[in-house]
C-alpha cells in the first residue's frame, strides 16, 4: 500500500469520526439533554453603545423581557429567574438615578424646544413599567418552576410497634422454662460483693431492684466467693451486709 493511499486512509477514517461525532451531538440536542439557548447577561458598567442611542443596561432589561419562558427547561428556568432579578436590580437602579436628578437639577429647554424635566418624567414612568413587567414575569416563571419540577416523593413514617400485653392465665406452649442461674453466672460481679470483707460491711442497691433478684445475686456471689450475706430493706431500698457466720455445708448421706 502506497503512502499517499495510507494518508487518504487516515483522511477518511478522520472524517467518519467527526461525522459520527456531530451526529451524537444534534441527537443529544435533539432529546434535550442538553441545551444552548443562551440568556443575556447582566452589563459590568453602565456603558452606552455606540451604535445605538440605548445603554447597555436598558438594552439588558429589554433583552430581559423578551425572554420566552416557555421554551427553557427546568435548568435554564433558575438562570433565567436570576436574570430577571438582576433586571430588577437595573430597573431600580435606574429610577433612583432619575428622580436624584429631577430632584437636583432644574429644568432645561433644548433646541427643540423639548422640557427635560418632562422627558425625564417620561423615562421615570417608563422604568416603573418595566418593573411592572419584570414582576409578572417572575410570578409566571415560579407558576413554570413549579408545574416542571418533578413532584416530591413522600415518605411514609414507620410507625413504631405497640408492645404486646401478654394476658394473664393464658396457656402458652412448647417455651422452655428459663434457668435462674442463667443470668446471674457473672452478673453479680457488677456488684461490690467482694468488697464486704468482715462484720457491719454493707452496699445498698439502687430503688427499685426487686427482692428475688437480690436472692438470684447474693446465691451467685456466696458460690464464687465462699462467703455468706444477707440482706434487709430499709426505706424500700434493698441493703446487703457481709455475715460473719459459717458458710452452711450440706450433710453428705
Amino acid at each position: 500500500m502506497s503512502r499517499k493511499t495510507i494518508k487518504g486512509f487516515s483522511e477518511l477514517r478522520a472524517h467518519w469520526k467527526k461525522t459520527e461525532t456531530d451526529a451524537e451531538a444534534k441527537a443529544v440536542i435533539k432529546g434535550g439533554e442538553f441545551h444552548t439557548r443562551k440568556l443575556p447577561k447582566r452589563p459590568v458598567a453602565p456603558v452606552k453603545n455606540p451604535r445605538s442611542n440605548i445603554s447597555a443596561n436598558d438594552q439588558f432589561i429589554v433583552d430581559t423581557l423578551e425572554i420566552q419562558l416557555g421554551c427553557l427547561p427546568l435548568d435554564q428556568l433558575y438562570d433565567a429567574r436570576l436574570t430577571i432579578i438582576d433586571a430588577m436590580e437595573c430597573v431600580s437602579d435606574c429610577k433612583i438615578s432619575i428622580q436624584d436628578q429631577l430632584d437636583s437639577k432644574e429644568d432645561s429647554i433644548d433646541d427643540q424646544g423639548r422640557s427635560w424635566k418632562n422627558r425625564a418624567t417620561a423615562a421615570l414612568r417608563f422604568k416603573i413599567q418595566e418593573g411592572q413587567a419584570l414582576k409578572k414575569k417572575i410570578a409566571a416563571i415560579d407558576e413554570l418552576i413549579a408545574r416542571k419540577k418533578p413532584p416530591l416523593k413522600l415518605v411514609t413514617p414507620t410507625v413504631p410497634p405497640v408492645p404486646t400485653t401478654v394476658a394473664p392465665y393464658q396457656i402458652h406452649k412448647g417455651i422452655p422454662l428459663p434457668s435462674p442461674h442463667s443470668n446471674s453466672g457473672n452478673e453479680w460481679r457488677k456488684y461490690p460483693f467482694d468488697k464486704l470483707v468482715e462484720k457491719g460491711d454493707c452496699f445498698p442497691f439502687a430503688p427499685g431492684i426487686s427482692a428475688s433478684y437480690v436472692r438470684t445475686m447474693i446465691t451467685a456471689a456466696q458460690r464464687a466467693l465462699g462467703n455468706r450475706f444477707a440482706y434487709r430493706t430499709k426505706n424500700d431500698v434493698i441493703w446487703v451486709w457481709f455475715n460473719d457466720q459459717p458458710p452452711r455445708t450440706r450433710n453428705k448421706q
